[in-house]
C-alpha cells in the first residue's frame, strides 16, 4: 500500500511524510480546485484507489473524487463541512463507491488505530482536558492539531 497525504499546510505534509508516507501533494489555500486536481493527476491519469477525506466540505469531497480511479472509492471520515452536492452520475459512469460516517463510534475509532497501528503510517494525537475544547475547537479551525484531538474527560 502507497500511502499519499494531502494537505494545505506545509508543517502536516513534513510530519506525513516523517511519520512514513510514500509521498505528498500540497493543496494550498490559494490554490483552485482545478490547481489541486491537476496535483494529484500523473501522466495524465488519476493516482488513487482511495482517498480519505477527513475534512468532508464541498471542495475537499470534490477533489477527492476527482483524484480516485475508475472503480475506486471516497471514504468520507466525519462529514462536518456541512451539505455537499454530488451528482450520483458520475459515481456510476466511473463505476465509483463513496462511504462514510458522519461521526466515528468509539468501536469505530479503535479499528483504525488498531489498522494504522499495523501499517507503515504512523498515528499522532494530541490529548486536551476538557476545559481546554474551545481553544481545540480554535486550533482545528486553524488547522493546527496534529493528527487527531482527543477530548479525555
Amino acid at each position: 500500500v502507497d500511502i499519499t497525504a494531502a494537505n494545505r499546510g506545509t508543517e502536516k505534509l513534513v510530519a506525513a511524510k516523517a511519520e512514513g508516507a510514500d509521498d505528498t501533494v500540497s493543496w494550498g489555500r490559494e490554490m483552485s480546485e482545478e490547481q489541486q486536481l491537476k496535483a494529484t493527476i500523473k501522466d495524465g491519469k488519476k493516482k488513487y484507489d482511495a482517498v480519505i477525506d477527513f475534512i468532508g466540505n464541498p471542495r475537499s469531497v470534490q477533489v477527492g473524487f476527482g483524484s480516485i480511479r475508475t472503480g475506486g472509492t471516497l471514504q468520507l471520515v466525519g462529514m462536518l463541512g456541512g451539505p455537499v452536492p454530488l451528482e450520483i452520475t458520475q459515481f456510476l459512469f466511473y463505476n465509483c463507491s463513496v462511504q462514510g460516517v458522519k461521526v466515528a463510534t468509539l468501536d469505530a475509532m479503535k479499528e483504525m488505530v488498531n489498522f494504522l497501528s499495523k501499517q507503515k503510517l504512523k498515528f499522532d494525537s494530541e490529548v486536551y482536558k476538557l476545559e481546554q475544547i474551545n481553544d481545540v475547537f480554535k486550533r482545528l479551525k486553524e488547522g493546527k492539531v496534529k493528527g487527531r484531538a482527543v477530548i479525555k474527560y
